[in-house]
């Protein structure tokens, strides 16, 4: 999958900016492993009130999708 992120994280910024969300950081290919379990993130990206998690996938040949888990920090 790191082609697609390769792909992704130049337009990345842009594409969360135009949906209202301002990105102060953005990190790629992030994993957490934890002994009860783990977790892979393919795009992390931060602002100083919430954290956006993406996971890219290959839906076929030429068509890319990717699901987005918003979580605001209060």
């Amino acid at each position: 999958m790191e082609f697609v992120e390769w792909q992704m994280r130049p337009s990345a910024v842009r594409l969360f900016r135009q949906k209202g969300i301002d990105v102060h950081e953005l990190q790629s290919d992030v994993a957490v492993k934890r002994e009860d379990g783990g977790l892979e993130i393919d795009l992390l990206v931060v602002n100083e009130t919430e954290v956006v998690l993406v996971e890219l996938t290959l839906l076929g040949m030429n068509t890319r999708g990717f699901l987005v888990h918003r979580v605001h920090l209060n």
